[in-house]
C-alpha cells in the first residue's frame, strides 16, 4: 500500500499513471523519476507487513532489494483506490532464467 504518494491532488486517472511512473521508475533504477512523483512523507507497506516512511527510506529499500535479487522487476495486477492511498497488488518477476533444472547431491 502506497500512502501520500502523489505531490499533488489527481484524478483517478492520472493517479493510476503516476503509480505506473513510480513502478516503472523502481524497475528502471531511476529514482530521480520517483521522487517526482512521491511526496517525501510517502508511505510503503509491502505485503509482509514491512513499513517504509519517506521516500529516501522506500528508495533505499528498493535499491538493496535490487542490488541483492538482480533487479527483478515489479509487475501490476491490480489497483485500488481510497482517498488518498493506493492498495497496489502486484508481483515480482526475476529475470534470471534457470537453464536446467537443480539437480540435488546424492550422499
Amino acid at each position: 500500500m502506497l500512502r501520500f504518494l502523489f505531490k499533488k491532488h489527481l484524478t483517478r486517472k492520472a493517479r493510476v499513471a503516476a503509480v505506473h511512473d513510480v513502478v516503472d521508475g523502481l524497475n528502471s533504477l531511476d529514482y530521480e523519476a520517483v521522487f517526482r512523483v512521491m511526496t517525501p512523507d510517502a508511505v510503503l507497506v509491502d505485503g509482509n507487513g514491512l513499513k517504509l516512511e519517506g521516500v529516501d527510506a522506500i528508495i533505499d529499500g528498493d535499491r538493496a532489494f535490487r542490488e541483492q535479487a538482480d533487479r527483478p522487476q515489479i509487475l501490476i495486477d491490480t489497483l485500488d483506490h481510497s482517498g488518498d492511498e493506493v492498495l497496489v497488488r502486484g508481483h515480482i518477476l526475476s529475470l534470471i532464467h534457470i537453464s536446467e533444472p537443480t539437480r540435488q547431491a546424492e550422499i
